[in-house]
């Protein structure tokens, strides 16, 4: 079996983005606004031109992920999620990105109510050859989630070392480094690499310090029944200075 698609995102662009895209192979783009702008918005940058842009500049193997607007995290039939849903999906468009990426806040529950909202949401948002993420927060229990992302055919992320990987051929994943977890060793990444190997395509976001060498290792761990056939798109080899390091 050919390894999985590995695609790994530091917390945040730092530096220019051939620069970024050296080191790793995934991106989460965070719009605070609507591209373009409308009456009484300001314009978001970078735009979809720049968007268009910066696909070409990277290429074909380096992964986008469209982060979605603050109004469809706790969205609500109205005007602006509207046109927020249709600024989403041009941005996935600019980009050709694979994924996007909704995080509900602590508001959206469990409730018959809020599982109507993001039925009707995601369904909204669907784009063929593009996946939908949720990362919820607040009072879901990770396996209702599991069952309710799997029910809609959208992917859970979630912290692994916190709640288990739900199955199924894609895995998108955040590791936070917080208080006394500031890294994470070979055991921990290990442990992590035998749970992915049989899928598909894995997305991991690094939200801590010396994101490159967890990139490197984790990414060398997954991909380690098949070295041969390759199949590990990212993080592309590079020599970790210490700058990197803090990246």
């Amino acid at each position: 079996m050919a390894s999985p698609r590995v695609h790994i995102a530091a917390r945040e662009l730092k530096g220019t983005l051939p620069s970024y895209a050296s080191k790793f192979g995934l991106l989460e783009l965070h719009p605070a606004v609507l591209p373009g702008g409308t009456a009484g918005t300001p314009r978001t940058n970078p735009t979809l031109k720049t968007l268009r842009a910066w696909r070409k500049e990277v290429g074909p193997a380096f992964e986008f992920c469209i982060v979605a607007p603050p109004s469809l995290r706790a969205p609500r039939a109205s005007e602006v999620l509207e046109a927020e849903v249709e600024a989403t999906l041009a941005m996935v468009d600019a980009v050709q990105a694979r994924t996007m990426l909704v995080q509900t806040t602590s508001e959206v529950t469990p409730s018959n109510v809020w599982r109507d909202r993001l039925t009707k949401l995601f369904a909204r948002l669907e784009r063929g050859g593009t996946q939908i993420v949720w990362e919820p927060s607040g009072l879901w229990e990770a396996e209702d989630a599991a069952v309710f992302a799997k029910k809609l055919g959208v992917v859970l992320c979630v912290d692994p070392f916190q709640a288990g990987v739900p199955r199924g051929p894609i895995a998108y994943l955040r590791l936070r480094a917080l208080g006394e977890t500031r890294s994470f060793g070979g055991a921990r990444l290990e442990a992590l690499a035998n749970e992915l190997r049989e899928r598909r395509e894995v997305y991991v976001v690094l939200e801590a310090p010396r994101a490159l060498g967890t990139a490197q290792a984790l990414a060398a761990l997954v991909r380690e029944p098949a070295r041969a056939q390759g199949g590990t798109v990212v993080p592309r080899r590079a020599a970790a200075s210490p700058a990197d390091e803090e990246e």
